[in-house]
């Protein structure tokens, strides 16, 4: 009976985890499915937009609740990206548990091949999710930030979170200009963000 339950218990285990890792797999798509979408869109013209209909999955015990999209000029957090050694764009998806923490799902990370002097910002539209601007925390504090870099200089943070229990998202992707940003007072490009619940599309 012993060797039985721990068959059992093996088998299981080895269960979960085959399908925790095609819940990974499949988060990848999506994110490598958004860099497309931000890639394309940065290297447009204004008004260029794009839409991508994205899906924060459940994957095991990680309930994928934050989408975090940061610039690191920090080549020391840029190893996920190759060929991107002076600094890298990238999406994160992450599960924000109960106690504050956070776990970021680094096998579904994907990075974004677009200029460090991109701006990112939140659409100012009533039914959009905020993203919140120099937090990797959706509420943007930091309290979910133990041992990610909060210095500007280093990291430049976005993040929304998951509205409930909804799972697919509408985000859309608009390309504008702006004078002055983080390098200096030249034209920087803008990719405005404005994220819908796929029940209000």
């Amino acid at each position: 009976m012993i060797i039985l339950a721990l068959s059992l218990a093996l088998a299981f285990s080895v269960a979960s985890q085959t399908e925790k890792g095609k819940c990974i797999s499949k988060l990848k798509t999506e994110t490598e499915k958004l860099q497309s979408a931000m890639f394309e869109v940065s290297i447009a013209s204004p008004p260029t937009s794009k839409k991508v209909v994205f899906t924060m999955p459940v994957c095991g015990e990680d309930n994928v609740n934050v989408l975090q999209f940061v610039y690191f000029s920090d080549p020391n957090y840029c190893r996920l990206c190759p060929g991107q050694y002076g600094g890298c764009w990238q999406i994160i998806p992450a599960s924000l548990k109960t106690d504050g923490s956070m776990r970021q799902l680094t096998d579904a990370i994907s990075c974004v091949n677009m200029a460090g002097c991109t701006i990112l910002k939140s659409q100012t539209d009533d039914e959009c999710i905020k993203i919140t601007e120099g937090s990797p925390c959706p509420d943007g504090s930091d309290k979910c930030a133990k041992g990610l870099p909060l210095d500007e200089n280093k990291a430049r943070w976005n993040a929304f979170g998951k509205q409930g229990s909804e799972q697919v998202y509408e985000i859309t992707l608009t390309k504008s200009t702006v004078i002055s940003g983080p390098c200096g007072d030249i034209e920087h490009g803008v990719i405005n963000i404005c994220v819908k619940p796929a029940r209000k599309i």
